[in-house]
């Protein structure tokens, strides 16, 4: 998002419908977690609460790596039209990855 403005609208809904989430769980995680360690039968709470943590967290690398992806992609594009512009002139005669 620092790099790329347009990434800001689309990162900013994922947040704004995974996060609201990720606080809750852990806080109604924590709360319930101290009220049955009285009773030793927290390990189910803490179990749940770090696979849904992990799956939150690939959640959250994958839309990143998406918007990677379609960063690079972006990025492929403009090369390829700019060097069909250089051939189309006469500046590149000769195709840019060999180089």
């Amino acid at each position: 998002m620092q790099t790329d403005p347009r990434d800001v609208e689309p990162a900013t809904r994922f947040l704004q419908r995974y996060l609201p989430a990720v606080e809750e769980i852990i806080s109604k995680a924590q709360s319930l977690s101290q009220q049955l360690a009285k009773h030793g039968t927290d390990q189910k709470v803490q179990k749940q609460s770090l696979r849904i943590l992990q799956a939150l967290h690939s959640a959250f690398r994958q839309k990143h790596a998406q918007r990677l992806e379609n960063d690079e992609t972006e990025f492929n594009t403009e090369v390829s039209t700019l060097e069909k512009l250089l051939k189309t002139d006469g500046f590149l005669w000769r195709n840019a990855a060999e180089s």
